[in-house]
């Protein structure tokens, strides 16, 4: 029983909690959005409308524009070459891992195959051995009964 009360109470002061933190909060917010209207009055586009403002470019700055157009137009000529070459690049890339890929079957047969003729040079030496074994055996015996 004592711990059900227990319980309860603390259920409800982390709820007394939890809405004097959510009442702050909101104070906190209503008094910073005051202030951030107040800031963007001030910094409204009324008063940007009537400020005129022109910037008058020296020759020495016009001339250099011309040098940055062609600096940028020589960056976006290499730009354009490097992605060619990375496409290039990854279309032989893919090619070779066809490549590898049929020389990679092709291994895998040749292995077979491998192993299908040491089966069958194994069965063959085998049959040999047991053919000389029985040539050895009938030698010995011709060669006892010669001697006897």
């Amino acid at each position: 029983m004592l711990g059900a009360i227990s319980s309860a109470l603390s259920a409800m002061s982390y709820a007394f909690l939890t809405s004097i933190l959510g009442v702050a909060v909101s104070v906190l917010l209503i008094l910073s959005l005051n202030f951030w209207l107040f800031y963007f009055k001030e910094l409204s586009p009324k008063k940007d409308k009537s400020r005129s403002l022109t910037i008058n470019y020296g020759k020495v700055i016009v001339d250099n524009f011309g040098d940055v157009e062609e600096k940028l137009s020589f960056v976006n000529e290499k730009l354009d070459s490097q992605r060619d070459i990375g496409q290039q690049t990854f279309l032989l890339n893919q090619q070779m891992l066809a490549s590898l890929s049929d020389i990679s079957d092709s291994l895998k047969s040749i292995n077979q195959q491998l192993e299908k003729t040491s089966k069958y040079e194994r069965e063959e030496i085998s049959v040999i051995k047991e053919s000389f074994e029985q040539f050895k055996r009938n030698l010995r015996t011709a060669m006892e009964i010669m001697l006897k």
